[in-house]
């Protein structure tokens, strides 16, 4: 297995009390060596406390942010940690969201008796994010989770024809490898408006131009199968539910084929697509028509300038350099 997970935790304070003003409170995580306790939060390996002071040796002098920051773990080979309790039944296609949950949960009980074991061949078996993931189904992981008891043994990963009962973030993310088929990315598959077409990062939105409708001279819009079902009630007004709920799924449509613009309409969604040149865009007045514009497309020109215009959010658009055709 080929994927490596490592784990920085702040070093000296709590983010709750830094940013509140508060005198800093200690983060209080590790617990003594050995590390074998499943109940308490587990110690960073000794092996890993040396490469924090040698971090901290090396950043002396140095205004650095890394200086509150420390190594608490690494997940870089895969361990297999047996069960030591009865297996919850083999999942079931048929099976329903609570039944999978409750057979992840069972697995978890029935490695209680080997969990001394499973850290002390790995001391980062069941390493978590404890800053976020506080609750005991994430924090001590194993097993299959909500994927349901695939293989009936409670494994969750397959490596090279083998399959593991591995725990933490690996053997979390082998849920998607084993019961998704998505490799180890939660974002690939389905349910909850995935698989996700593009990361959920900070960026501007759509720019929205009512009124006005966009054109290429070099090719067509295309037009979506259905859409013109959901955009019937399609008003003027941005509060309007009906218009929101329009341009909404024309935008996901957009989403989903990359386009670097749309329109919508009481006919449904157009859409123009990365292979049309940006630099043939243009813009006209078009009552009913809302324009849409993807973060990172310049405004193409209108009739009174005939020029491109750069503007900023919100109600404007990110200029950025044109995308090469």
């Amino acid at each position: 297995m080929h994927c490596h997970v490592v784990l920085f935790y702040s070093w000296g304070f709590t983010a709750q009390t830094w940013y509140a003003g508060a005198a800093p409170t200690p983060a209080a995580r590790q617990s003594p060596d050995p590390n074998t306790d499943r109940t308490k939060n587990h110690a960073i390996p000794g092996d890993i406390r040396k490469v924090n002071d040698l971090m901290r040796q090396q950043l002396q002098g140095f205004s650095s942010v890394w200086a509150n920051y420390q190594l608490i773990g690494v997940q870089a080979d895969v361990t297999d940690c047996e069960i030591t309790g009865a297996p919850p039944p083999k999942a079931n296609p048929t099976d329903s969201d609570a039944t999978k949950m409750a057979a992840g949960l069972a697995c978890i009980s029935a490695q209680d008796g080997s969990a001394a074991k499973c850290l002390q061949d790995n001391a980062n078996y069941y390493m978590a994010n404890l800053f976020v993931e506080t609750d005991p189904f994430l924090n001590n992981f194993s097993g299959p989770g909500f994927g349901g008891n695939t293989f009936g043994n409670c494994d969750n990963t397959v490596y090279n024809k083998t399959t593991y009962d591995m725990g933490g973030c690996k053997g979390c993310h082998g849920v998607a490898q084993t019961a998704f088929g998505t490799d180890f990315s939660f974002l690939l598959d389905f349910g909850n408006g995935k698989p996700g077409v593009a990361p959920d990062t900070l960026q501007p939105p759509y720019a929205d131009l009512q009124g006005l409708r966009v054109s290429s001279s070099k090719a067509s819009a295309t037009p979506v199968p259905g859409s013109g079902q959901v955009c019937a009630s399609l008003t003027d007004s941005l509060i309007d539910p009906s218009t929101d709920k329009c341009l909404d799924y024309c935008r996901h449509q957009c989403e989903a084929k990359a386009c670097i613009a749309y329109n919508a309409s009481k006919g449904g969604c157009e859409l123009f697509t990365p292979d049309v040149p940006m630099s043939s865009l243009s813009l006209a007045d078009a009552q009913g028509y809302f324009a849409l514009l993807a973060p990172g497309t310049i405004r193409p020109p209108t009739i009174k300038t005939g020029q491109p215009q750069k503007a900023v959010f919100p109600g404007g658009y990110l200029h950025r350099s044109s995308r090469k055709h």
